[in-house]
């Protein structure tokens, strides 16, 4: 969910030339498109970022305090999925023309991801061992499954059931999907024209669902319709849907006039759900495969309105800097909860404690290495992956 986590945000709406579109596959239009395009890309929408901030909100808020109010926070992680599919589809489109695509991407993605990623990994199977930190029984069988964080695959490491435990990077599994959806989707994005994308993001989004169905219904492993990369492969089509038709030739008007009904259907089953389920749990069954779906499209709206229209509430500074600290928030807090639950037992013994200094923790964490880890590595995108010259010039952030 990295692009979707303290990702500089850029929306990549239709290049246009004298008020009309342009067709990039019309030879006379190419160098037209691709200049439009500089001014597209580099447009820095500050509600998208306020936007991430209410993702990486509601799965903090669901960790760190369990309530009616936050039951439904483990939604964030769908909300990251369909922002990370908006912005990922938006700027593989846009740089389909581009002779160094795939270098500039997969560098400024690997930039931005890998190194707080590994770098925890680092900490925890290397150096931690090395100290002699890790003698509990948690901790040796996490390390016995390693391979799957190393390698990516830690949603097929849950969906297997390998083992039937939880752990402090059990999150990683939606970094996973990420990462798998980064190394497929731009291979298809690249070879096929627009409306091709569409169906096959289509596709994508009712197979997921239909896929669901039958884990939950025929699978001794039901959270594999939860964790599996197939499985929730509709949240990031759908993000991808929403940046295709904003670049198609009618644009915002078009898309809104179809993502807004998609929006409020998927908010009606929602609340249906909620009303008539007895549970919201992640793993309720009504929950895991019609409500995932109606989520994503009800989050669909939501990014819709960040991506074209100014608000103030999601451009508001509190929202805009969780925003940019997400990334680094979603890693560690739930490493900080597990540490409290270790050691700090007069904390860990009150609800409001444990919040508080949960979530104080996992800010001070996040603040922390963002500027002096994470910054290092972000500053080389640039000098690595350079964007073209007019496109530094407008591009605000990453």
């Amino acid at each position: 969910m990295s692009a979707a986590r303290g990702e500089a945000t850029s929306s990549r709406l239709p290049p246009v030339v004298g008020g009309a579109p342009i067709n990039p596959s019309d030879s006379n239009d190419v160098s037209a498109w691709a200049s439009a395009t500089v001014v597209a890309t580099g447009r820095h929408v500050p509600a998208l970022d306020g936007t991430r901030g209410i993702a990486i909100i509601l799965v903090m808020s669901f960790h760190l305090w369990r309530a009616p109010l936050t039951a439904l926070g483990w939604s964030g992680v769908d909300l990251f999925f369909v922002l990370s599919g908006y912005l990922i589809t938006g700027i593989l489109w846009d740089s389909r023309l581009e002779p160094d695509r795939a270098r500039s991407f997969y560098i400024r993605r690997a930039l931005r991801i890998l190194p707080l990623y590994y770098g925890v990994l680092v900490a925890v199977f290397v150096l931690r061992p090395a100290f002699g930190w890790a003698h509990r029984l948690d901790d040796l069988a996490l390390a016995h499954e390693q391979v799957w964080y190393w390698t990516y695959l830690c949603d097929w490491r849950i969906a297997l059931n390998h083992p039937p435990a939880f752990t402090f990077l059990t999150h990683f599994w939606t970094l996973s999907i990420e990462e798998q959806f980064y190394l497929v989707w731009p291979l298809i994005v690249w070879r096929c024209s627009r409306r091709s994308l569409l169906g096959i993001a289509g596709a994508v989004a009712a197979g997921a669902l239909l896929l669901r169905i039958a884990v939950v219904t025929a699978s001794d492993t039901p959270e594999a319709a939860y964790a599996l990369f197939p499985c929730r492969l509709d949240a990031l089509a759908v993000g991808a849907i929403l940046a295709l038709g904003l670049r198609g030739p009618a644009g915002v008007s078009a898309t809104r006039r179809w993502v807004i009904p998609a929006a409020l259907s998927g908010a009606v089953v929602v609340c249906a759900l909620i009303l008539f389920r007895p549970s919201v749990r992640f793993v309720d069954p009504g929950m895991m495969t019609i409500g995932y779906t109606a989520l994503d499209w009800m989050f669909a709206g939501l990014v819709l309105t960040a991506a074209t229209t100014r608000s103030r509430f999601l451009e508001a500074a509190p929202l805009r800097a969780a925003g940019r600290y997400s990334y680094g928030l979603y890693v560690y807090h739930p490493i900080v909860i597990w540490w409290i639950v270790r050691h700090v037992p007069m904390l860990e013994d009150s609800q409001w404690g444990s919040a508080i200094g949960g979530a104080a923790g996992s800010i001070a964490l996040a603040y922390v290495s963002y500027h002096l880890y994470e910054s290092r590595f972000l500053r080389l995108k640039d000098r690595l992956a350079p964007r073209n010259g007019a496109a530094r010039l407008s591009v605000a952030g990453g």
